[in-house]
């Protein structure tokens, strides 16, 4: 039937209009945390309140103040399990999936991809969009809670410190640090240092070379015929390196990445 009545016609433009308003309204008091899709249970709360207004809307067996207070219901609920969550460990891991770790470093985690139901395409669709060129190019993609893929660019020499509460599998190493070696007068993959290469810089006697090391601004120095590099004392568990240097001959900074390298 393509038309009943004028007064149909009116309830839906009168009850439509009200409703949409009690739900703007409802929503502006609650505030954006509930429409946002951080998880699953905010896309059910998302689709539920949809499903309510478009029956309200259509449905004359639906008063207009029982679709208010089945929003109220849905926007208290969705409140109240949020701030539940942000103050119990408990409630946040019942309602919440955790994210999963599905490629790192450039490697496809298989196992994760066929437990997730995800295909390698799906997540080279996502490196795609996020400009990605290349499999290789990509620090690690992740699986959110709310179903979507995020893209991290690769970082070589430190730990992806926002990964710390992804799914990983155990045993999972990162790629190791390379050894330091000289190119057209730079030191190439020199750890906590932007870009990974330093400029060497000559220091002809032994004055110059302790003013390097107590806070020069290069990375790297050429003093009596060795080459000298800041390296970071530590490389603490999260990945990050130490803020205190060493100024090491280049043979004895290898040798603290590659025992860096046998601790991952």
């Amino acid at each position: 039937m393509f038309f009943e009545s004028w007064s149909g016609l009116l309830r839906v433009v009168i009850v439509g209009t009200l409703a949409y308003l009690a739900l703007v309204l409802l929503l502006r008091v609650s505030g954006k945390r509930t429409l946002s899709k951080m998880n699953a249970f905010d896309f059910i709360v998302t689709v539920a309140l949809g499903s309510t207004l478009a029956t309200v809307l259509l449905s004359k067996d639906v008063a207009l103040a029982e679709s208010i207070t089945a929003f109220a219901l849905l926007i208290g609920l969705q409140y109240l399990i949020t701030w539940l969550s942000v103050r119990s460990r408990s409630v946040e891991n019942l309602v919440k999936a955790e994210p999963t770790l599905l490629l790192f470093q450039g490697r496809f985690l298989h196992e994760a991809l066929r437990r997730q139901r995800v295909t390698e395409a799906e997540v080279r669709a996502a490196l795609r969009s996020q400009s990605v060129a290349n499999v290789e190019d990509a620090g690690a993609v992740v699986l959110e809670t709310d179903g979507s893929l995020t893209v991290l660019e690769l970082q070589e020499g430190h730990e992806y410190s926002s990964l710390k509460n992804v799914v990983r599998p155990q045993g999972l190493k990162e790629i190791e640090m390379e050894k330091l070696i000289v190119e057209n007068n730079e030191v190439v993959n020199l750890p906590g240092f932007a870009g990974g290469n330093a400029r060497i810089v000559e220091c002809e006697n032994v004055e110059q070379f302790t003013a390097w090391c107590g806070g020069g601004d290069s990375m790297a120095c050429r003093y009596e015929d060795r080459v000298y590099v800041k390296t970071p004392k530590s490389l603490s568990e999260s990945g990050e390196f130490s803020l205190d240097f060493d100024c090491l001959p280049l043979e004895q900074a290898n040798a603290r990445i590659e025992r860096w390298n046998s601790e991952k």
